[in-house]
Order: C-alpha cells, then sequence, then structure tokens
C-alpha cells in the first residue's frame, strides 16, 4: 500500500516533495483505511524513493527512512529534470529494507529502460523469464518482471493488459511504468476505489499523475482517472492518451 506521483514538464522539485510528504503522513484525504481514525491514521512510512531523467537516463535514490523523517530529502529540493517519479510506502508482508522499496528498475537491450512503482496487492505467484532475478520479497517487484516478460511478445499496452488480467486479488492494484520518453499508467478494478485512486492535475507546462489531488500544488486543476483505465503521459509534449485495452497485437514497439 502505497501513493504514487510523476511530474513532468516544467518541475519544482520542492514543491513535490512537500505534496508528497503531506501524502505520506496522510494528511491528504480522507479513504477507506483511515476514515474510521481519520487523516493521519495510515502513514506511508516504510520508506520512499525518487527517480528522474539527467541527460536522457535514468538515475534513482532509495531509503528505508519515512520520507517525513529523512534529512536526505534536501538533497532533492532542486532538481533540474523534465520528469520525476516519487513513491512512498506502507509495507504490506515483505519487511521494510532497501531491496524492497520503489522504484525498481530495469535496462536491457531485450525490453529497454524502465522506472516502475505499484500500489496495492497482489497475492498472485506471477510467471516471469528467469533471467530475471529478484533482489526483493515484494509482490511488485514480482509484477514488474512480468510485465516486462510479456514486453518479449506484446507492445506495452497489451502487456500491462496481459498481466493484469491474471490478478484476482481484489484489494487493489496501480501501477505506473516509464521510459525516458512516456509513462502507462493503469488501474486495475478494486474493492477501495477511494483509495485506489489516481488523478490527473494539470498547469501550464506541467502535468502530475498522483494517488491524491494534491491541493498543496498551487494552480492545479484535478481530473480522476477511471478505475480499470490504462493512460499514458508524453514526458514532452505532456499529451495525455487514453489507450484501448482490446485486442492485442504481438510487439509492435518497446519503448513507447
Amino acid at each position: 500500500m502505497c501513493r504514487i506521483l510523476i511530474a513532468a514538464g516544467k518541475i519544482n522539485s520542492e514543491e513535490l516533495l512537500q505534496a508528497t510528504i503531506a501524502m505520506a503522513k496522510d494528511e491528504t484525504s480522507t479513504h477507506e483505511f483511515n476514515e474510521a481514525n481519520g487523516p493521519g491514521s495510515w502513514q506511508h512510512d516504510d520508506g520512499w524513493g525518487i527517480a528522474w531523467i539527467k541527460d536522457n537516463d535514468w538515475q534513482r535514490f532509495k531509503s528505508t527512512t519515512a520520507i517525513f523523517n529523512d534529512p536526505q530529502v534536501r538533497s532533492f529540493s532542486n532538481l533540474e529534470s523534465e520528469f520525476i517519479m516519487i513513491h512512498v510506502r506502507r509495507r504490506m508482508g515483505s519487511e521494510t529494507a532497501i531491496e524492497n522499496t520503489h522504484p525498481f528498475h530495469m535496462n536491457r537491450h531485450d525490453v529497454g529502460n524502465f522506472m516502475f512503482c505499484h500500489n496495492g496487492y497482489a497475492g498472485e505467484k506471477f510467471s516471469f523469464c528467469p533471467s530475471f532475478k529478484l533482489k526483493g520479497k515484494t509482490d511488485s517487484e514480482r509484477l514488474f518482471y512480468s510485465i516486462l516478460t510479456e514486453m518479449k511478445n506484446h507492445d506495452i499496452r497489451c502487456s500491462i493488459r496481459n498481466v493484469f488480467t491474471n490478478i484476482e486479488t481484489k484489494t487493489g492494484s496501480n501501477v505506473v511504468l516509464a521510459n525516458t520518453d512516456k509513462s502507462f499508467i493503469a488501474l486495475k478494478e478494486n474493492k477501495y476505489p477511494v483509495y485506489y485512486s489516481m488523478y490527473i492535475g494539470r498547469r501550464e507546462g506541467c502535468v502530475v499523475i498522483s494517488s491524491e489531488k494534491l491541493n498543496k500544488l498551487e494552480g492545479f486543476t484535478w481530473e480522476k482517472v477511471s478505475i480499470g483505465e490504462l493512460i499514458s503521459l508524453d514526458h514532452r509534449n505532456l499529451e495525455i492518451e487514453k489507450l484501448k485495452t482490446t485486442a492485442c497485437q504481438q510487439k509492435q514497439i518497446i519503448n513507447g
């Protein structure tokens, strides 16, 4: 159970970090898991990670300290990047460890150069190519490798769709799979639709996609992504496309 934020365009990293800290502290919204005890009772304090693009390649930092207690957050207040991904974790099952902390990264010639975040729980035993070696013990890492395995035979859209089709767990699963050009965001149907939401925020020159509507980000207008939807965000022109999830074809593209 986690919170995710990605941003493309003219980015103020300090602004994004403060908004993410508010999400991690559970101060931003009321949902199924804090409605009994109120905002602040469902904190995400089992580590955090940030990824950004520099010189058309990925950079990444991960920590097992809660983002709101981690002094290293200050190091990222002035990032110069046109794309940033931030993830804060509340663990379910697997321990607090750097290997279990998002984002997950893979750069291989046969699949591409991808960063991945997951919010949710999927109890399935995902199958994936044995050449992908697990570093941690999370369902999220296995889900990532399962999608990458599908990408050997299908495009990104179909790979996510095919793996999601096999997830029977109804808890909830939202994913962000990003290369240096595009992000792909998918929401699995679930029984906790408020917590497992995603929102698109737009401001001139910037797009944010987040687990919650972030009122701390000034000047943004917000639109909720529909449950079950699959969308893409172009990091350069900031266009958002709703992707059809039917009639998967054999692989046409790998890198978006």
